[in-house]
Protein backbone atom coordinates (compact mmCIF):
# COMPACT_ATOMS: atom_id res chain seq x y z
CA UNK A 1 0.00 0.00 0.00
CA UNK A 2 1.20 3.39 -0.60
CA UNK A 3 0.40 6.98 0.89
CA UNK A 4 0.06 10.56 -0.16
CA UNK A 5 0.35 13.15 2.20
CA UNK A 6 -0.33 16.51 0.49
CA UNK A 7 0.48 20.02 2.35
CA UNK A 8 -1.38 22.47 1.00
CA UNK A 9 -0.65 26.19 1.77
CA UNK A 10 -4.14 27.74 2.00
CA UNK A 11 -3.84 31.57 1.50
CA UNK A 12 -4.75 33.99 4.19
CA UNK A 13 -7.80 34.33 5.47
CA UNK A 14 -10.55 33.73 8.05
CA UNK A 15 -12.71 31.69 4.90
CA UNK A 16 -9.60 29.62 4.15
CA UNK A 17 -10.30 26.53 6.49
CA UNK A 18 -14.17 26.37 6.19
CA UNK A 19 -14.06 27.35 2.02
CA UNK A 20 -11.43 24.18 1.74
CA UNK A 21 -13.57 22.02 3.66
CA UNK A 22 -16.70 22.62 1.86
CA UNK A 23 -14.39 22.25 -1.22
CA UNK A 24 -12.92 19.19 -0.17
CA UNK A 25 -15.74 17.60 0.68
CA UNK A 26 -17.32 17.30 -3.13
CA UNK A 27 -13.69 16.33 -4.54
CA UNK A 28 -13.45 13.68 -1.82
CA UNK A 29 -15.72 11.53 -3.54
CA UNK A 30 -14.75 11.84 -7.05
CA UNK A 31 -11.33 11.12 -5.96
CA UNK A 32 -12.70 8.02 -3.74
CA UNK A 33 -13.84 7.33 -6.96
CA UNK A 34 -10.61 7.24 -8.64
CA UNK A 35 -9.54 4.85 -5.99
CA UNK A 36 -8.18 7.18 -3.22
CA UNK A 37 -8.92 6.61 0.45
CA UNK A 38 -8.84 9.77 2.73
CA UNK A 39 -7.06 8.81 5.84
CA UNK A 40 -7.56 11.91 7.33
CA UNK A 41 -7.25 15.68 6.60
CA UNK A 42 -5.34 17.99 9.36
CA UNK A 43 -4.79 22.04 10.27
CA UNK A 44 -1.82 23.21 11.74
CA UNK A 45 -2.98 23.84 15.70
CA UNK A 46 0.84 25.64 15.80
CA UNK A 47 3.21 26.75 13.25
CA UNK A 48 2.47 27.22 9.72
CA UNK A 49 -0.88 29.50 9.82
CA UNK A 50 -3.48 28.01 7.02
CA UNK A 51 -1.75 25.11 6.43
CA UNK A 52 -3.56 21.64 5.62
CA UNK A 53 -2.33 18.01 5.58
CA UNK A 54 -3.80 15.47 3.98
CA UNK A 55 -3.21 11.87 4.31
CA UNK A 56 -4.65 9.18 1.07
CA UNK A 57 -3.94 5.73 1.06
CA UNK A 58 -3.77 4.42 -2.78
CA UNK A 59 -3.00 1.04 -4.00
CA UNK A 60 -0.16 2.75 -6.32
CA UNK A 61 1.23 5.93 -7.16
CA UNK A 62 0.78 5.13 -11.10
CA UNK A 63 -3.07 3.88 -10.54
CA UNK A 64 -3.68 6.48 -8.38
CA UNK A 65 -2.27 9.18 -10.97
CA UNK A 66 -4.22 7.74 -13.87
CA UNK A 67 -7.51 7.22 -11.57
CA UNK A 68 -7.45 11.12 -11.46
CA UNK A 69 -7.05 11.58 -14.65
CA UNK A 70 -9.38 9.41 -15.83
CA UNK A 71 -12.09 11.40 -13.88
CA UNK A 72 -10.83 14.64 -14.84
CA UNK A 73 -11.80 13.11 -18.78
CA UNK A 74 -15.23 11.60 -16.92
CA UNK A 75 -16.60 14.14 -14.73
CA UNK A 76 -16.34 17.89 -15.42
CA UNK A 77 -17.86 18.90 -12.24
CA UNK A 78 -14.29 17.38 -10.46
CA UNK A 79 -12.62 19.59 -12.74
CA UNK A 80 -14.78 22.49 -11.13
CA UNK A 81 -14.23 21.93 -7.72
CA UNK A 82 -10.13 21.22 -8.50
CA UNK A 83 -10.58 25.11 -9.88
CA UNK A 84 -12.06 26.39 -6.96
CA UNK A 85 -9.45 24.56 -4.67
CA UNK A 86 -6.76 26.18 -7.07
CA UNK A 87 -8.26 29.74 -5.78
CA UNK A 88 -7.38 29.30 -2.41
CA UNK A 89 -4.60 27.20 -2.51
CA UNK A 90 -1.01 29.30 -2.72
CA UNK A 91 1.38 26.39 -2.61
CA UNK A 92 0.79 22.85 -3.09
CA UNK A 93 3.47 19.95 -2.02
CA UNK A 94 3.36 16.36 -2.40
CA UNK A 95 5.18 13.33 -0.75
CA UNK A 96 4.40 9.30 -2.17
CA UNK A 97 5.14 7.43 0.99
CA UNK A 98 5.66 3.67 1.93
CA UNK A 99 4.99 2.11 5.40
CA UNK A 100 7.81 0.42 7.08
CA UNK A 101 7.18 -2.79 8.77
CA UNK A 102 8.30 -1.58 12.64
Amino acid sequence: MTYILGRLELKYGAQSIPRFIEIMSHAKVELQAAGWELVGSFSSASGRVYEVLDLWKVESYDKAHAGVLAEFARNPEFADWMDKLAEIVGAEYTQILTKLDV
